[in-house]
C-alpha cells in the first residue's frame, strides 16, 4: 500500500486538507462545494461587504464568499467534469493532472501575459497529444485515464517518444527559437529535455501531493518505495545482486523527492510559474556551443517571462514582494541540474550493467567460441596448407644455408610459396592460406573501426552534459583505444602484410627477421605505454608515485651536497 498522503490545510476554510483538488489545497467539504457549484452552474450573491468569514466553523454563512475564496486559492472551474462517477477515488496521476494546478486569469491579464498564456494554450494540446500517443490499452480517450504503476524500459520508450512532441511544443510557444538556426536549435533542446523530463515529473508528483511516486509523461508512474517493481525488467550482472543495484539507485529517486518534490510542495508552485522555470531551462545562455545572437535572444526572453511572472504575482496572486518568491523558485535549478547529472550516470551504469551480462555466466562462452573459431581456422590452414614439400625445400634450401647456416629439415617452419619455382604455376594452397588470413584480419579490423565509430558517435552526445573535466577524460580514453589500435597497425602488422604480398608482385626482398620479432616482443608493453602518455590522470599518478619514492630523496642529496660545497 502507498504511504499516506501528507497532512496540510485547506485553503478555502482552512479544515483539514485532502489534498490538491482542481488546483488547490481543499478539504473534502470545500472540493465538493465546489464541484456542485459549477455543474449546478450555481451563481451566489454576498448580503455582506464581500469579504465575509469562511473557516470552518462557519464556513456554509456565505456560499458567495466561499466560492470567491475557491477561485482565490487557485480552483480551476475547467477541472470538474459536467458528469461524475461517484465511485471513482483519485489516482496516483494522470497525464492531464497539470492543469489542476492553472488558476484561471482574467481575460485582461492575459495581454500583460502573452509567453506564459501562450505556453499553457500550447501545454494542454501537448497533454492532448500525450493521452493518443500512450493510449496503449484503448482506453476511452475522453474519459479520465486510469494511472498504472510503470516499468524501466517502459519510462525509457516514453521518453523517446517524447522528444518530438516536446521539440514541437517549444517551437510552438516560441517564434525566435523556430527562426534560430538548425545547429542551435539542436545545442538548446539537447540540453532542455532531460531537465525538463525530470522537472516535470516532480511537479506532477507536487499537483497530486505525491511525492512517493515518480510520475512520467503518459500519467504511469515508479512507487518508490517498490523500485523493485519498476526495475523487474532490468537484467542485472550476475555478480550484483537485484537487491544490492536497488540499493545502487535508490539514494537518485529519495534526492529527486527531497530537492524537487518536497520544496515545490512547500512553495505551492503552480503551473504558470513552472512554465517560468521551464523558459530558463531552455534559454541557458551559459552554454559554451551558442552563439552570441541566440545567447542575446535568450536573456531577452527571460527577462520578460520574470516581468510576467512578476505582474502575475503582484496582481493575482497578491504576493507584495514578488523578487523574494521568484528568487525561491529558481532556487530549484541548480538542484534540478544535479539531479540530471546523477539520473543520466544512472543510465548510462545501468547500461553497462546490461552489457555486463554479455560477458558473465554461459554468455561467456560465445566470445570463448568467436575467439576460438578464427583462431582455429588460422592453425588449421596454417597446418594443411602450408606443410612442407619437395617445391618449398628445393627452393628454400640455398637461402637458409646462406643467410642462417642452418639445414631447411634441422627446423620447425611452415613455408608460403606462392608459384611453382620451375614453371610459375599458382600453389593454390598458399593463396588459400593467404586469403584466409587476410579475410580473418579484415573482419576483425571491420569490426573494431565500426564499434570505435559507432562508440565515437554516442560518446559525443551524451557527453553534452558531462563537465568539461570529465568530457576531456573520456575523450583521452577514446584516443588511447584508437592509439592502442593504430599504432601496431601501422608499425608492426602492416608490414608484415605488404612483406606477405610482395611475391605476387614479383618483387623480390631479404631483410633480418630478428627486428621483427624484437618488435613483436616489445608489443605488449605499448597499450601501458600509450595510456600513460594520452590520459593525464595516469601520468599524474605516475608521477606522484616516483616524486614518492625518489623525488624526495633525490632533492635531500642535492642540498647536502649545496652545503657540503659551501663548506670546503
Amino acid at each position: 500500500m502507498p504511504p499516506p498522503k501528507l497532512e496540510s490545510k485547506c485553503a478555502i476554510c482552512l479544515g483539514v486538507g485532502d489534498g490538491f483538488h482542481f488546483g488547490a489545497e481543499a478539504c473534502k467539504a470545500c472540493t465538493a462545494f465546489f464541484r456542485r457549484c459549477i455543474q449546478l452552474k450555481k451563481t451566489f450573491q454576498c448580503r455582506g461587504n464581500g469579504n465575509c468569514d469562511v473557516t470552518m466553523g462557519v464556513r456554509c454563512i456565505c456560499r458567495a464568499c466561499r466560492f470567491s475564496k475557491c477561485l482565490q486559492a487557485g480552483m480551476n472551474p475547467m477541472g470538474v467534469q459536467l458528469k461524475t462517477d461517484s465511485n471513482t477515488e483519485d489516482v496516483p496521476a494522470c497525464s492531464n493532472s497539470q492543469l489542476s494546478l492553472s488558476p484561471v486569469l482574467p481575460e485582461s491579464y492575459k495581454d500583460s501575459m502573452p509567453l506564459l498564456t501562450k505556453m499553457r494554450a500550447n501545454y494542454e494540446k501537448l497533454l492532448s497529444a500525450r493521452r493518443v500517443i500512450h493510449n496503449k490499452n484503448g482506453q476511452n480517450l475522453f474519459k479520465e485515464q486510469v494511472a498504472v504503476p510503470s516499468t524501466y524500459k517502459e519510462a525509457v520508450d516514453e521518453g523517446s517518444q517524447g522528444v518530438s512532441l516536446t521539440a514541437d511544443w517549444i517551437a510552438c510557444c516560441f517564434d525566435d527559437f523556430a527562426m534560430l538556426p538548425i545547429d542551435q536549435k539542436h545545442i538548446l533542446f539537447r540540453n532542455f529535455y532531460t531537465p525538463f523530463f525530470i522537472l516535470e515529473s516532480a511537479f506532477s508528483s507536487h499537483s497530486k501531493n505525491r511525492p512517493d511516486i515518480y510520475i512520467f509523461p503518459s500519467g504511469n508512474y515508479a512507487d518508490m518505495s517498490d523500485l523493485k517493481s519498476f526495475y523487474k525488467d532490468v537484467e542485472v550482472n550476475q555478480k550484483l545482486t537485484k537487491e544490492q543495484f536497488l540499493e545502487f539507485l535508490k539514494p537518485t529517486f529519495e534526492t529527486h523527492r527531497r530537492t524537487l518534490v518536497q520544496p515545490m510542495m512547500l512553495e505551492n508552485l503552480d503551473i504558470l510559474e513552472f512554465f517560468a522555470l521551464t523558459n530558463f531551462i531552455l534559454w541557458n545562455t551559459t552554454l559554451a556551443e551558442i552563439t552570441e545572437e541566440c545567447s542575446k535572444i535568450g536573456k531577452s526572453i527571460k527577462d520578460q517571462i520574470v516581468k510576467e511572472l512578476s505582474f502575475y504575482m503582484r496582481n493575482f496572486k497578491n504576493i507584495e514582494d514578488p523578487a523574494v518568491r521568484v528568487a525561491g523558485i529558481m532556487s530549484l535549478l541548480p538542484d534540478l541540474y544535479k539531479n540530471t547529472k546523477k539520473m543520466q550516470d544512472d543510465l548510462e551504469i545501468i547500461k553497462v550493467l546490461h552489457y555486463m551480462i554479455y560477458f558473465t555466466g554461459f554468455r561467456f562462452i560465445i566470445w570463448f567460441v568467436y575467439c576460438f573459431v578464427f583462431g582455429f581456422s588460422w592453425c588449421i590452414g596454417s597446418y594443411f596448407l602450408l606443410q612442407m614439400d619437395q617445391d618449398t625445400k628445393d627452393y628454400f634450401q640455398q637461402d637458409m644455408r646462406f643467410g642462417y647456416n642452418v639445414a631447411i629439415e634441422d627446423i620447425p617452419a611452415f613455408y608460403v610459396l606462392y608459384f611453382h619455382p620451375k614453371d610459375g604455376s599458382i600453389r593454390w594452397n598458399s593463396v588459400i592460406y593467404t586469403a584466409s588470413l587476410s579475410f580473418i584480419m579484415t573482419m576483425q579490423y571491420g569490426i573494431m573501426v565500426y564499434c570505435g565509430w559507432n562508440m565515437h558517435a554516442k560518446m559525443e552526445q551524451t557527453m553534452q552534459s558531462f563537465s568539461n573535466t570529465l568530457k576531456r577524460h573520456h575523450r583521452q580514453l577514446f584516443r588511447t583505444l584508437v592509439f592502442q589500435i593504430t599504432c601496431p597497425t601501422i608499425f608492426l602488422f602492416s608490414p608484415l602484410v605488404i612483406i606477405m604480398y610482395l611475391p605476387f608482385f614479383g618483387i623480390e626482398c631479404s631483410f633480418p627477421a630478428g627486428g621483427v620479432f624484437s618488435a613483436i616482443s616489445v608489443y605488449p608493453i605499448m597499450d601501458s605505454i600509450i595510456v600513460l602518455v594520452v590520459v593525464s590522470e595516469y601520468r599524474v599518478v605516475v608521477k606522484r608515485m616516483w616524486d614518492s619514492l625518489f623525488g624526495n630523496k633525490s632533492l635531500r642529496n642535492f642540498e647536502i651536497l649545496k652545503i657540503v660545497y659551501k663548506q670546503l
